[in-house]
């Protein structure tokens, strides 16, 4: 097998002259052209390669998509920066790849291009389907993608993930009734796309047959969920306050739960309530990341509560997982995260990740002091911290310097600058790896 990865600038001719030479030995090809407005021309591709079992085109544009012969694709990743805006370019390219398993795109809309996959490729053999990853992305990086050599049943996906929905195509709500015995991997962004024409919104349906079909379908092996919105309108405020629970409650064996919002509001506390709740009764969670969401109630701090209690039960009867990753991320100004909730994270000492990006806390001196003490002091397991605008000073700075089990720590926001020199020394001088970024880098 060989692969072969071309980065950088090449001019045109010299790309495709190359790879008329090496072109039938290749399996595995990797093009990343960011330079240049220069697109690259699949068809030319394919046919100086047709061995080709693996393609990743990372680029400013992609033209000429037309195929000519039978491919043995498995994996096709296209990113063009301007993105796919046209389902018809895809035809082609599906007709003629009856081996396809794993499918990434970069599109404008991801429902708009749904009915040509299913149209025009037959899914017998698809397990991964992707478009637009990096908006999952964006804040915890790689997401987890399910083998793509495991035993495969015709006709099911094993992860799927879909952003720029809004659309009430009903294709989707088929897609995961199809796969809902095999589905592991599920991020889907439940925000409203509004197309503009004339500088007028085009309104769409109020009909939205996805909230419904999700929150009373059974996903037994899902292990990974993402649920985001990229704009807060009325119906996705719907879909977390009636759907999501029980949403949850279909998903058992969910290692891995990412809830993020676009935006919140004073009384957004009583939706979130009864979401803490349901996540108290998923039993292997191991993983919890919350984007924007509320966590000053006494619903949350119960569910902290609870995962600090369950890594002290010795019974053998105690089914649930301890948590190991946290992340609370809260950019919003409405409703700043309180510092007491610091109390409350620091006792779940089964901890290996945490993350805190909250700029609106009103974190002192002394909070931080006592903060990184009990975390030197109980979160022995705790590998990689990221704090964000919270002050790190004297002894906050020594406490974490004292943390032997600590590899990564990661300083962010205004606060950066506000270090001195002595409390950089303290931290680097532990041997730790630490990252300081401003919200400007």
């Amino acid at each position: 097998m060989i692969d072969y990865l071309f980065n950088g600038i090449i001019l045109d001719e010299t790309l495709y002259s190359t790879l008329s030479l090496i072109g039938a030995n290749l399996k595995s090809l990797w093009i990343e052209w960011n330079c240049g407005l220069t697109g690259i021309k699949l068809n030319r591709i394919l046919t100086a390669c047709q061995n080709l079992t693996s393609v990743r085109c990372i680029t400013n544009d992609i033209t000429d998509w037309t195929v000519s012969h039978i491919t043995t694709l498995r994996l096709i990743h296209l990113e063009p920066a301007t993105r796919i805006n046209s389902v018809d370019r895809l035809k082609s390219l599906l007709q003629h790849s009856p081996d396809l398993r794993h499918l990434e795109l970069r599109c404008v809309h991801t429902l708009s291009i749904l009915p040509t996959i299913h149209k025009y490729y037959p899914h017998t053999q698809l397990i991964t389907l992707i478009s637009n990853k990096a908006h999952f992305q964006r804040q915890f990086g790689p997401v987890r993608i399910p083998p793509m050599d495991m035993v495969q049943q015709e006709g099911k996906l094993q992860c799927l993930m879909l952003s720029a929905m809004g659309s009430t195509e009903k294709i989707l709500p088929s897609i995961l009734e199809n796969s809902r015995n095999t589905l592991q991997t599920l991020c889907l962004d439940i925000g409203v796309y509004h197309p503009r024409r004339n500088h007028e919104e085009i309104m769409l349906p109020t009909t939205w047959e996805l909230p419904l079909f999700v929150s009373s379908t059974p996903i037994p092996l899902l292990t990974y969920l993402h649920i985001s919105d990229s704009s807060w309108r009325e119906r996705t405020i719907s879909f977390f306050r009636d759907h999501l629970p029980n949403t949850l409650r279909c998903c058992p064996a969910l290692t891995t739960l990412v809830l993020e919002r676009f935006s919140q509001t004073r009384e957004d506390y009583i939706i979130e309530d009864n979401i803490y709740t349901i996540i108290q009764q998923l039993t292997k969670l191991s993983c919890l990341r919350l984007i924007n969401f509320s966590v000053n109630g006494p619903h949350f701090k119960r569910l902290l509560q609870h995962y600090a209690q369950i890594q002290t039960t010795t019974s053998t009867n105690n089914t649930y997982h301890p948590l190991r990753q946290l992340a609370i991320l809260n950019n919003d100004s409405v409703t700043p995260v309180k510092s007491n909730v610091l109390w409350y994270v620091v006792r779940i000492t089964s901890l290996e990740q945490l993350q805190l990006r909250c700029p609106h806390m009103d974190v002192t001196d002394a909070d931080m002091a006592d903060f990184t003490y009990f975390i030197r002091r109980l979160m022995t397991r705790l590998i990689h911290l990221e704090l964000d605008s919270m002050p790190i000073h004297e002894s906050a700075a020594e406490n974490l310097a004292q943390c032997d089990n600590l590899w990564t720590l990661t300083i962010q926001g205004n606060n950066v600058q506000e270090m001195t020199n002595e409390d950089i020394q303290v931290l680097e001088a532990s041997g730790k790896v630490v990252i300081r970024r401003t919200n400007n880098s």
